[in-house]
């Protein structure tokens, strides 16, 4: 040990005699590797010290730096408690800003490399802030462990989980535990939107809240929030390249009346710009009534466009008003084995062995486009109708999901087995007469 004033002195210690040194200004403390600073210290019997003021622990091969106001050190031991604001700073690689790492408690294990962190530990690096209640770091993994109910905080938008893992340098991150995702971020065009309410709880307030929320709870109507339900979410921000999460074991998204459940999702981009599985993917709206199943999808949310495709070939259901979605038996189901959405102008095209199952007939097409705004499903290409025994070609097909109807238009011919007369309040021609 060293300092600018040293003073030696016998006091009493558990009822024996022993030697305390007293290092006041610059003191410092050489234990292997470590050094360790104060601006003031009380070693006795050489193995136990008391550190007051400025507390500093250096570990010389690993670079990991801990700071505090005050703490007590046991050589026998080899740990240093520290209390008073401590805080860690834990190198990046390169260029690299490092983490800061806060709680109200810490413990260096001088000996294992490692740092315990209790109480209000929180992490601050790039565009996340992660929160616990109790953590661990290991120099050798260069990882951080948060346990108990851990917080992923960024902009407008929270992770709660049972489990947290957090490699440095190597930029991931892992929550694990039946992870609930919760966020306030305005949804891209034309996707699911719930009224948000005039004057929320922030986004913090409503993480620490007392227990887990459920993946129901926040996305009720009126509270505005989009909520990502999963086992597990793990996260990759490598240097200049954009963030990649991977969500997987049984999938739950809900915003208002939009429900999505799959075995995993791969996304990119910290807002989840692009979003693709090929483990399936079963989608509910209950605003406009349909039904989406798929073993692929790709979903571009800047540009608000979606793209499903894979076997068993994508299909979409359509559900009558008051009908329970996915309980109720749909008025009409549109196959295709490829088909996209445009949220934006509130499209579907659907392309190749296009069909679309109505009760007990049956509309096929190669193509299929579907106008949400206008409600009509227009099909052609080789257009044909049949019902298992007549089979009624034509130019094109019109359904009217709204209306649970069909029309065909133009050229019509083949076998009937049933009534094709003009619709109500359409003239003949219209109705392919």
């Amino acid at each position: 040990f060293s300092g600018f004033e040293l003073i030696r002195e016998n006091v009493l210690r558990d009822g024996l005699q022993v030697t305390r040194v007293t290092i006041r200004g610059n003191a410092r403390i050489r234990h292997g590797g470590v050094d360790i600073r104060a601006s003031r210290m009380a070693i006795e019997d050489g193995r136990f010290g008391t550190l007051v003021g400025s507390v500093q622990v250096h570990d010389l091969e690993s670079g990991t730096r801990i700071y505090g106001a005050n703490a007590t050190y046991n050589r026998d031991e080899q740990i240093v408690h520290l209390v008073g604001d401590p805080y860690m700073v834990v190198p990046g690689e390169g260029n690299r800003a490092p983490a800061l790492v806060s709680t109200t408690r810490m413990t260096r294990d001088l000996a294992e490399k490692k740092s315990i962190l209790d109480g209000d530990v929180r992490i601050r690096q790039d565009t996340w802030s992660l929160i616990g209640d109790r953590g661990e770091y290991t120099d050798e993994n260069d990882t951080i462990v948060l346990e108990a109910n851990p917080v992923i905080l960024g902009l407008e938008q929270f992770m709660i989980g049972q489990r947290l893992v957090y490699e440095v340098n190597n930029r991931t991150i892992r929550l694990d535990g039946r992870v609930v995702h919760i966020s306030r971020t305005a949804p891209a065009s034309g996707e699911p939107r719930a009224n948000i309410s005039e004057d929320p709880p922030s986004l913090e307030q409503f993480a620490r809240r007392p227990g887990q929320p459920t993946e129901r709870e926040p996305g009720e109507p009126g509270d505005g929030k989009s909520v990502l339900s999963a086992d597990q979410v793990v996260y990759r921000f490598p240097a200049g390249a954009e963030v990649r999460t991977r969500v997987q074991g049984e999938v739950l998204l809900t915003r208002g009346g939009f429900r999505l459940t799959a075995a995993y999702l791969d996304a990119i981009g910290q807002d989840f710009g692009t979003i693709r599985t090929a483990g399936g993917v079963d989608m509910r709206d209950s605003g406009e009534r349909v039904r989406v199943v798929s073993n692929q999808m790709l979903y571009d949310r800047n540009r608000a466009r979606m793209r499903l495709e894979g076997l068993p070939v994508p299909f979409i259901e359509f559900y009558a008003q008051d009908a329970e979605i996915a309980a109720a038996p749909p008025q009409a189901t549109l196959y295709g084995s490829v088909i996209e959405r445009d949220f934006e102008s509130r499209e579907t095209l659907a392309r190749g062995n296009v069909r679309i199952v109505r009760e007990a007939y049956e509309a096929s097409a190669e193509t299929a486009r579907y106008d949400e705004e206008a409600g009509i499903v227009l099909m052609q290409g080789n257009a044909a109708l049949f019902d298992g025994r007549n089979r009624i070609q034509c130019e094109k097909i019109f359904f009217y999901p709204d209306e649970n109807r069909i029309l065909l238009h133009r050229n019509i011919r083949g076998t009937v087995g049933f009534y094709f007369g003009p619709v109500p309040g359409r003239g003949a021609e219209d109705a392919g007469a």
